[in-house]
This record gives structure tokens, sequence and C-alpha cells, in this order.
């Protein structure tokens, strides 16, 4: 909001955006942490709808948190939840009360509990993704790989 302050502005970047990449196999995720942002929640009501309007190939889109994206799934711009909380019973939680895939960002960097972190995010049936700090230990991208 800062760089493109106005809506028109915004409109246009998005609308150049998705001409560019969206012939790519992507998933869009509009912010990295959105409880971070301030005015995030309309920000993302905002350009949610207009991507998955402009996206001829529809792809994935949701946002990225630090807890659960799940309470931005009413909005109903979101096709997929993503969660980074260190506590699994959240993406258990959210799994209990959502049909919508789920991707748990594992943020773990000791090799051990990254693995334990990786094996229980499976086991709640979220598809795990690896954050960068968590990359940097050879062990952990060995067990993501495996």
């Amino acid at each position: 909001t800062e760089q493109f302050p106005s809506w028109e502005d915004r409109q246009h970047l998005l609308r150049f955006l998705v001409a560019r990449y969206s012939a790519l196999n992507l998933t869009w995720q509009l912010l990295e942490a959105y409880e971070d942002v301030p005015g995030a929640r309309s920000l993302q009501k905002e350009i949610g709808p207009l991507l998955r309007r402009l996206d001829p190939y529809n792809h994935p889109i949701s946002t990225g948190a630090r807890a659960t994206s799940s309470p931005l799934l009413v909005d109903g711009w979101m096709t997929f939840l993503m969660d980074s909380s260190p506590h699994l019973e959240v993406g258990a939680v959210d799994r209990q009360t959502t049909t919508v895939p789920m991707v748990h960002a594992l943020t773990a960097t000791e090799p051990t509990a990254f693995r334990r972190e990786l094996w229980n995010s499976t086991m709640n049936g979220s598809y795990p993704t690896i954050s960068y700090e968590a990359s940097l230990q050879p062990a952990n991208t060995q067990a993501m790989s495996s």
C-alpha cells in the first residue's frame, strides 16, 4: 500500500502480474504473514477476488500466516489454508473444521524437531513446505526429499 497507494495502482499491478505469470505453474500467496500487516484483511479482500477473477488458469491462492490463515477463509477468496504455527494443534483443529487443503510451513530448525514437525503435520493432513531458516540445515532438506 506504500508503493501502490490507490486501488487503481494496485489493480494495474495485479493485471500486469497475472498477464506475466499466470501461464506458469504457480500458487498465489498474497502476504508472507498477514498478521504483521496493518489493514491486511481489507487489502486481501480487495486483491483476492480480483486475482481469482483475472487468473484464467484458476491457480490456488492463499496468504501466509504466523499461526493460521483460517480466519480469512470466510472472505471467500482463498482456495487453501496456510499455517506455520509451531503448535501442531492449530493444524489439527483446522483439519476438523474445514474441508479445504492445508499447507504447513515447517519452522523447526533443529533436525530432530524438524522431523517431528514434518511427521505431525503430514499426519494432520497438511502438505508440508519448508521455511528458509529450516532449509539451511542439510538434514532438514534431506528429510523433505525422502
